[in-house]
């Protein structure tokens, strides 16, 4: 769906190698749901965190599911196409280790991998080119074939305390390997099947600096090269800060670029205010636009028009001796830019869309 262009999308090292662990075990658990009158999303995942304090290591493993419910439905040109309800699940693995070598050094390495389709857009452009192409067995050229997505990742990397506990510099490389989803043209030669293997190098660096006892920031910079694409180059800024003894402002800007056409801007700002020692309060508001995916096609193309996104969450928290739990719930509107003669068969994948979203986590240090 277009909420991984909205968040994940963005960044371009997302293997959870710049993610503090913590100094002892604990275990995460959490669910979210995302629904709009024609789409369904959940997900939940959990994560161990665990520490081997006398080697100076500490690691991070999680599991994630997530389960996709469409309303698929043709635009009234496509005469192939039919009204459809259709499902799909996801399921990915992720593991983390840190190794502190040193006292102002520690190395990072990474490994994952999942099997399923992983958003929404992706399930729905298959069931396109399948009732398109599926039954087509007397044309020359390639046969259309049940997708099987899946991929895996891996990556190394370093953290370097330049400043006695106040200054990190973090350096992260990464690669990964998909098998998606492709799709399909026709013209006069007959079928053609679109890329199904992809690969992927990326390098992060980012600089994270305790400014004073109430001011914390954080800049990172990253750039991903896919298979037969340019080099997206992203960037981010983001600043904590303590507001007197109960309050919390965070903000986060940011943005990517891919020649020859691809520009992306995002932000949030969340607001928690301790209530008293156990009861907290937080409110989040996001932003994100960009215009357009790129698109590399003559005729025809499922590239993605132009896209703004507003999300507000509140959520209320509670915090125990050993324990965390945090409930939210918000609205996120999508909105597209009309689609064009190259992109008018999914206008209906392209639409408009409020959705409404709930999260739950807990935490709890063992």
């Amino acid at each position: 769906m277009s909420l991984e262009r909205l968040w994940v999308g963005l960044a371009c090292v997302v293997f959870g190698g710049t993610q503090d662990l913590p100094a002892q075990p604990r275990i995460d658990i959490g669910g979210e749901s995302l629904w709009s009158d024609d789409v369904q999303l959940r997900q939940a995942d959990g994560r161990w965190s665990w520490a081997a304090g006398e080697l100076g290591i500490t690691g991070e493993t999680s599991v994630a599911t997530n389960h996709f419910d469409l309303d698929y439905e043709p635009v009234a040109f496509d005469f192939r196409g039919q009204s459809q309800r259709v499902s799909a699940d996801n399921l990915a693995l992720q593991n983390i280790v840190r190794w502190r070598v040193r006292e102002d050094l520690e190395l990072i390495g990474s490994v994952g991998l999942y099997d399923g389709f992983t958003n929404f857009r992706s399930v729905w452009l298959a069931e396109y080119f399948a009732q398109q192409f599926a039954s087509l067995e007397d044309i020359p050229g390639d046969r259309w074939e049940k997708p099987d997505p899946k991929g895996v990742n891996g990556g190394g990397g370093l953290r370097w305390e330049y400043l006695r506990a106040s200054g990190f510099l973090e350096v992260v490389a990464t690669g990964l390997r998909d098998e998606v989803a492709p799709g399909y043209e026709i013209d006069f030669d007959g079928l053609s099947r679109g890329r199904v293997i992809l690969t992927g190098f990326g390098v992060s660096v980012s600089s994270e600096n305790i400014l004073s006892p109430r001011l914390r920031s954080r800049v990172e910079v990253s750039g991903t090269r896919v298979s037969e694409r340019e080099t997206r180059w992203s960037g981010s800024s983001a600043l904590n800060v303590a507001v007197g003894e109960r309050g919390v402002l965070r903000v986060r800007v940011g943005g990517a670029m891919e020649d020859p056409l691809f520009e992306a801007w995002f932000g949030e700002a969340t607001w928690d205010w301790a209530l008293n020692d156990a009861w907290g309060v937080f409110a989040q508001g996001r932003f994100y636009e960009d215009n357009g995916e790129i698109e590399n096609a003559l005729l025809f193309t499922s590239a993605a028009p132009g896209l703004r996104s507003r999300q507000g969450n509140v959520g209320l928290r509670w915090r125990g001796e050993t324990s965390v739990v945090r409930l939210q719930v918000g609205r996120l509107i999508s909105d597209y830019e009309p689609t064009n003669a190259r992109t008018d068969f999914f206008q209906n994948l392209y639409r408009d869309r409020d959705w409404t979203v709930v999260q739950f986590s807990y935490s709890r240090n063992l």
